[in-house]
Formats: C-alpha cells, structure tokens, sequence
C-alpha cells in the first residue's frame, strides 16, 4: 500500500484543507499592507472558488455515501467543507476593506 492511498495522507490534505483559508487570510492582510492589489478580483476570485469547492464537497460526501469501500472520502468531504466555510473569513474581510463602514 503507498502512502498516497491511507487514511494518513487523506488527514493529512483534510488538515491542509481546513488552515488554508485562515493562510490566504494572512497572506491577503500582509500583500494589502505592502503593495496595490485589486481587492474587488480577488473577492471575485474567492466567491468562485468558494462555491466551486462547496460543490465538490457535496459531490465528495454523496460518493461517500454511496460507496462504501472508499473510506477515504470522508475526508476529503470534510476538508473541502470546512475550506468552503472557511473562505467565508477573508471573503467577509475583503468585503469590509472594500467597503467600510462609516
């Protein structure tokens, strides 16, 4: 069996899955300090990816269900979910430095 098919390395990507957000997060805090990006791209870019990846998600938890065998799809499910939910965090930052209040 090769590393690439145990449930070690699918915890491992569902891990990297789950702190990738909260990484683009902090890379988005520092690039804005440091440089003139166009915040408005980069939200477009973050709502697709976010719904592109809450699609596969769902995708990944009906395989999941319906085969039994794989038990390494729960995983993946779960990273994808969680990197979905997770993008709402600089999604909602983006939109307030876009658009402050007050």
């Amino acid at each position: 069996m090769e590393f690439f098919e145990t449930k070690i390395f699918a915890k491992i990507i569902m891990i990297v899955l789950m702190t990738a957000p909260l990484i683009l997060w902090a890379y988005l805090g520092a690039v804005t300090e440091t440089s003139s990006i166009k915040l408005r791209s980069v939200l477009s870019w973050i709502r697709l990816v976010r719904w592109v990846s809450w699609s596969f998600s769902i995708v990944l938890f009906l395989i999941a269900l319906v085969v039994d065998h794989i038990q390494k799809f729960p995983y993946y499910a779960i990273g994808m979910s969680t990197f979905s939910a997770g993008l709402a965090l600089p999604e909602g930052w983006l939109k307030r430095q876009i658009h402050p209040a007050g």
